[in-house]
């Protein structure tokens, strides 16, 4: 039943079996009485993610999830520690080490509670794969990051920014965006010397900005559990 994607994990199925072929057999076609299975509560990566290719735009992993899980971890191959999340799915493009164009092994399992049993049983570990496409990251990738232009901290943060530049111009912020390319509000339009913004997304953000007519690109990372940095 595990070949199947329908398949529902901590579920019960009546299942009946009998002989299609040959058609003439008589009695071997005889179907006897269902029988009641029940399934596990455990989780894994979703059947459709088997040797899947996940374009740049779209880098979700699912797993199943399972009733009352509150935290899955996924073992992504190449990566020290798992990933942690209280939903069934993570999405590839959050983390820096990614690699376009490049194979993963990820497999999943329930961390809490840690007392479920078989709900801590990870699936076998299934091999996806990431192309290259018009991703807000793979658009910041092809473009110079100009080193000294834009210091910006703290950088991971919970949200809030300060950016410096050294210089006397103003810096024309161009657009931000997620990693999905999803454009991100900013309060500001250029930076000077001490800006600071706020934003509300998680994961990674790409800042374009230009600076005497060329583009460049920063990127910063926005994550909940890093510390706030503190009003002046």
């Amino acid at each position: 039943l595990g070949d199947y994607d329908w398949l529902e994990f901590n579920s019960s199925y009546s299942v009946r079996v009998r002989v299609a072929e040959p058609s003439n057999a008589g009695l071997i076609n005889h179907s006897g009485e269902a029988v009641t299975v029940h399934t596990p509560p455990k989780t894994r990566l979703r059947n459709s993610y088997k040797d899947k290719v996940l374009p740049s735009d779209n880098l979700l992993v699912e797993a199943y999830p399972i009733p009352g899980a509150s935290l899955y971890k996924f073992y992504v191959s190449g990566v020290d520690n798992p990933i942690e999340s209280t939903e069934p799915s993570i999405s590839l493009g959050d983390y820096d080490w990614l690699e376009f164009n490049s194979s993963y092994s990820v497999r999943v399992r329930v961390a809490e509670p840690s007392n479920a049993g078989l709900i801590n049983h990870s699936g076998g570990a299934v091999t996806i794969f990431t192309t290259e496409g018009n991703s807000a990251r793979a658009y910041s990738q092809s473009l110079p990051n100009r080193n000294g232009l834009i210091k910006i901290y703290p950088n991971p943060s919970s949200g809030r920014f300060v950016l410096n530049t050294e210089y006397k111009e103003c810096l024309e912020i161009v657009n931000v965006m997620d990693i999905r390319g999803k454009d991100i509000p900013w309060s500001e339009t250029t930076v000077t010397n001490g800006t600071e913004v706020e934003v509300n997304t998680l994961g990674i953000i790409f800042l374009t900005f230009m600076y005497h007519d060329e583009l460049y690109s920063e990127r910063i990372y926005v994550n909940p559990k890093t510390k706030a940095l503190n009003k002046r």
